[in-house]
């Protein structure tokens, strides 16, 4: 019997796809083809990327949105690491990170990043930036540690407005359902696709080829796929949890939300408006008694990739207000709107 040219190019794409898993796991892929270090945080390691070593002052924390991992940095940790000290990192699951060995919730990820920073020797103070799930890490992660915090940016944070009832509410059953079917034998790579698809769409068309070919990579891996959908069925009650106890007191902050209308770049995923959107992310504001919104106006959700000055220009402002008492410009408007 023989096989079409369409099953004949699944197979080899499928081969391609193992060998690939395979070949990832290997030590000598991460001797040569790893950027970084790995450290062991109690029974696995997770690997992170230091770059502006020679600068003083805080050590900026790069947090990821869900799916994300180092090379979603590529645009932004380069350009930080040339006035200070900047820290990206793939947590359990991720990119060069192993598994983790036990069951996945919003405080053993916090926890990991805390060992993580132990273990490599890097010190407080922090400066913790987070994109959108990673904005809710670490909300619980000052609220932990919150002598180790000296400023806080979110860009396009998750919030309460998509708890209980909203949209990601119905994206975390979503999730539990569909791993419960993985587990039963669904094939994985529906969920791999789930990964992929954001790359697709026109507003990350003019990232860097080098980094769009990182990313899928990293997508390809299994070990990614299962992570994000575990990821995906806890950031409801993630972001229920970084609420519990919403007040940064006067911990200087930074909010960044898109401004380019969402609904147009995934209107499968973001079903409510855009005007509820914003108003999400302006109650973040209140927060902090030092806090401040700048709007990426040409980028949808993926800030950091659409508009990476806007996220570098925000670390910059956030250092040289705590190293030189520099102080942002005040806006008129009550809630100090600065676009960007």
């Amino acid at each position: 019997m023989r096989l079409s040219r369409f099953w004949k190019t699944v197979l080899s794409i499928a081969g391609i796809n193992h060998l690939y898993q395979m070949f990832h796991n290997t030590a000598f892929a991460r001797k040569h083809f790893m950027p970084g270090n790995r450290v062991d945080v109690g029974g696995y390691h997770l690997h992170y990327e230091l770059m502006g070593e020679e600068h003083e002052g805080p050590t900026v924390i790069l947090e990821a949105g869900m799916g994300g991992s180092t090379p979603y940095w590529t645009a932004i940790s380069p350009t930080v690491s040339k006035f200070a000290r900047v820290l990206s990192y793939d947590r359990a699951g991720y990119g060069w990170s192993d598994n983790r060995t036990g069951k996945c919730s919003m405080d053993c990820l916090v926890e990991e990043l805390h060992h993580l920073l132990q273990a490599a020797d890097i010190k407080p103070p922090y400066i913790l930036v987070g994109h959108s799930f990673g904005g809710v890490v670490n909300r619980i992660y000052a609220q932990k540690y919150p002598d180790e915090v000296v400023g806080m940016i979110l860009v396009d944070s998750a919030t309460v407005w998509k708890g209980k009832g909203g949209q990601l509410h119905r994206s975390a059953r979503r999730a539990q359902i569909r791993h419960r079917l993985i587990r039963l034998g669904l094939p994985l790579w529906i969920a791999q696709l789930n990964l992929i698809y954001p790359l697709m769409q026109k507003p990350l068309g003019e990232i860097p080829w080098k980094t769009k070919f990182a990313l899928i990579n990293m997508f390809f891996l299994r070990k990614s796929a299962r992570t994000y959908l575990t990821e995906l069925s806890i950031v409801a009650d993630a972001v229920k949890d970084a609420e519990k106890e919403s007040s940064l007191g006067d911990l200087p902050l930074t909010v960044i939300r898109h401004g380019h209308e969402m609904s147009k770049d995934a209107p499968t995923l973001l079903k409510e408006t855009e005007k509820i959107m914003i108003e999400a992310q302006e109650r973040l504001l209140k927060l902090s008694t030092q806090a401040r919104m700048m709007v990426a106006k040409k980028s949808g959700h993926q800030v950091i990739m659409d508009q990476p000055e806007v996220v570098v220009q925000a670390i910059r402002e956030m250092q040289k207000h705590l190293v030189e008492g520099w102080e942002p410009p005040i806006s008129k408007k009550s809630l100090d709107l600065i676009e960007a």
